[in-house]
């Protein structure tokens, strides 16, 4: 048998005959605040269940019908997510540190119902082929989480940290991505067309392939970016900075540059064709090992 409590009364709210809780049934339920640590409600139906403030530590919940339930503030740090759904679920200021939520559905391509998980702690969470789509990831910290294969189109991430995350092969079509923190992220054959970067800072971050077009890079900080065989063709990229940026071999034709730094950038083989460098800074930045590059003349310092 057994009991689950209230986190600070002790109190007792529900009595299960079994040994475990997988499968149970829970929808439309009251469980805020209760103390699930460690419990196995793998293929549970929880779907419109309150679960806000849980603590759902080590739980397993892979599986679980979890649409439109209630998880704010809930503790899920380590929590087993894997292949559970979670559309409509409001996941607010949770603790998803070191989850895994692998292969979870949570996005949907109508507005409106998709999961909500803004300001949520995501730090190491594995988030491998999972469905974000349209997903309201504002101001969440995603360090070091891996969203290799992740669905994250149409997302909303303004102000999230994703430094040093994994998001190689993700799909970041048209997501909300201004003023991120994409430090040192892997981004390698990642999906960005029409992605909006405005303000991002990328520094240190590897952004090789050719997936990454036709971006808004406005503003967005560059410095010491790998952007080795990068594909940036029509995209717009006004006043960012690519000091100490490696874009060996990128393709910038006809990419909008005006007010953008290239300071100390490798630009060996970088293609910028049909690109105005009117506008741009281009101190100690050798386009002489360019293609198709037109400098001005008076410009200073850049062979």
């Amino acid at each position: 048998m057994i009991e689950i409590r209230r986190r600070n009364s002790n109190e007792v709210v529900r009595t299960v005959p079994a040994d475990s809780l997988a499968g149970v049934d829970f929808r439309e339920d009251n469980l805020a605040n209760t103390d699930l640590r460690g419990q196995n409600l793998g293929g549970a139906l929880l779907r419109g269940t309150d679960l806000s403030g849980c603590d759902l530590r080590e739980a397993n919940l892979e599986g679980a019908s979890l649409q439109g339930s209630d998880l704010s503030h809930a503790d899920l740090e380590g929590a087993n997510l894997r292949n559970a759904a979670m559309t409509g679920a409001h996941i607010d200021k949770a603790n998803l540190n070191k989850a895994d939520l692998g292969g979870a559905r949570l996005g949907d391509t109508t507005p409106g119902r998709a999961a909500v998980m803004s300001y949520c702690t995501l730090q190491k969470a594995k988030l491998t082929a999972c469905d974000l789509r349209r997903v309201d990831l504002r101001g969440s910290d995603l360090r070091n989480a891996d969203l290799c294969r992740a669905d994250l189109s149409d997302a909303y991430m303004q102000g999230a940290n994703l430094a040093n995350a994994y998001l190689g092969s993700a799909s970041l079509i048209s997501a909300d991505m201004r003023d991120t923190d994409l430090s040192n992220a892997h981004l390698c054959n990642a999906h960005l067309n029409g992605a909006v970067l405005v303000g991002a800072k990328l520094d240190g971050a590897q952004m090789g392939g050719n997936n990454c077009l036709p971006a808004n890079l406005t503003l967005a900080d560059l410095t010491n970016a790998s952007l080795v065989g990068t594909n940036l063709r029509g995209a717009i990229v006004r006043d960012a900075k690519f000091r100490h940026s490696n874009l060996t071999g990128a393709d910038l034709s006809e990419t909008l540059l005006g007010g953008s730094v290239f300071r100390h950038a490798n630009v060996t083989d970088a293609n910028f064709e049909n690109t105005d460098l009117f506008y741009t800074t281009c101190t100690f930045t050798n386009f002489s090992q360019a293609r198709n590059a037109r400098v001005p003349d008076w410009k200073k310092n850049v062979r």
